[in-house]
């Protein structure tokens, strides 16, 4: 696998892939765009991550992520009961891709990236591995959990002159999960994985 040749995403160039020391970079010789990393211990931190965002993941979608108050009145929200608002609205549509990007999309990526990083920890190669790999990039450009915490920060700027707007625990989590996914997106060395997925195949898992 390391005398493919890939292509440089800036400029196209074809550059055969090299093995690089653990802490450097291969980068593209024409432009230099960073091809990829040798990241230290890859697998310990994608499954540490994955294991935490799972464990944020419930709050973060059933716990209140605003509270309004007005006239006396208390309506506490969350991500899930905001699909089910959108829907009962008639806007199936948004609230099937809300539902997708923000919920299904990010959590099937946390069980992608646990299961395939887990499975790379214990030296274990089932033959689907490889897809379930492909599967987490996929599940990458589906996920929005930035967009989703933008239009919540949007909703409480407007509801701020309507009444008493609580930030819920919900919210926390939420954020919390985002930075999980961020720093999950650093932490995964593909051409790490994809060298073991190979390796592991080759010798029969």
């Amino acid at each position: 696998m390391l005398d493919l040749l890939i292509a440089c995403p800036e400029c196209d160039l074809l550059v055969r892939r090299e093995p690089v020391s653990m802490g450097c970079k291969a980068k593209c010789p024409r432009c230099g765009y960073t091809l990829y990393r040798a990241l230290p211990n890859t697998l310990e931190n994608s499954l540490a991550l994955a294991i935490a965002g799972l464990i944020l993941f419930v709050p973060a979608i059933t716990f209140p992520v605003l509270s309004l108050t007005l006239l006396g009145n208390t309506r506490e929200d969350t991500i899930i009961s905001g699909v089910y608002a959108l829907y009962d609205a008639g806007y199936f549509g948004i609230a099937s891709l809300v539902l997708l990007g923000s919920v299904i999309a990010p959590f099937l990526r946390l069980i992608l990236v646990c299961y395939v990083s887990g499975c790379l920890r214990m030296s274990y190669y089932p033959l689907h591995l490889t897809r379930y790999f492909r599967w987490y990039h996929r599940f990458d450009e589906w996920r929005m959990l930035d967009v989703y915490l933008l239009g919540i920060l949007v909703a409480m700027v407007k509801l701020v002159d309507l009444g008493e707007v609580t930030v819920g625990i919900g919210l926390y989590s939420f954020v919390a999960l985002l930075l999980i996914n961020i720093m999950i997106s650093g932490s995964v060395d593909e051409n790490y994985f994809w060298n073991r997925i190979e390796q592991g195949l080759d010798n029969g898992g």
